[in-house]
Parts: structure tokens; sequence; C-alpha cells
């Protein structure tokens, strides 16, 4: 199990390895995924680059190897270390959202503070 409630720190394992949780569903609108996260009746909205990592994930490719093809994906600009890192942070945020929504099978998302009221302020009688 990977916890969320570290924020992004979770993926400085390099060998997890991302798998859609198998109730998420999901589709595309003009490049941009749109994923319904049942867990917490909530639709959640991704970027192209995000949408085809979601695509990918399928618990088969690590954060690592992400990280690499998305470098690699612009064949005309040389590998360059801050190029990895840059991808690693893309990811790390992306992995700890869908970890957090409940979209990632192996993630134990937080409670969802949306689901609790707050209870009224006690005011003292004058």
């Amino acid at each position: 199990m990977v916890e969320t409630s570290g924020g992004p720190a979770q993926t400085k394992n390099t060998d997890y390895r991302p798998r859609q949780a198998p109730d998420a569903v999901s589709t595309v609108v003009d490049g941009h995924a749109v994923i319904l996260a049942p867990k917490f009746e909530r639709a959640v909205l991704l970027d192209p680059v995000s949408s085809h990592l979601w695509s990918w994930m399928d618990g088969t490719v690590s954060v690592d190897e992400f990280a690499h093809d998305l470098v690699d994906a612009d064949p005309d600009d040389g590998i360059l270390p801050e190029h990895i890192e840059a991808a690693r942070g893309h990811l790390d945020y992306l992995v700890d959202m869908l970890g957090k929504h409940g979209l990632l099978d192996d993630v134990d998302p937080p409670i969802d503070p949306a689901r609790f009221v707050q209870p009224p302020a006690l005011v003292p009688d004058s």
C-alpha cells in the first residue's frame, strides 16, 4: 500500500507502479481525461499529458520509467538530469492527486473532509 497522507513523497520509490482503481470510470474529451471517482462521488479532469499517463497506469510501468518516457517523448531535446527531475515532479504530483481521490488501486486515500460537516460554533448567551 502507498500512503497519501505524506504528500508526494510516496513516489520517491522509483519502483512504484501505479495502477488505476478498478472502480474508476474514465473517458477522454478533447484530449482531457474525465475520471469518475465513485468512492468520493466526484469527477477529476486531467490535462492532456496527465491523461496519457493515466491511460498507461496499469501497474506494469514504474514511476521512474514514466519519467524517462516523458523526457524521451521529444527526441530533439537532449536528455538532461533536470528534465527527468521535472518529469518526476509532475508524476509525483499526479500520483499523489490520483491517490487522494481514490483513483489508484494500491493507495489508501485519506478520509474525504468534504463528507463531514463542521458543527456550528457555540456562542454563549449574552
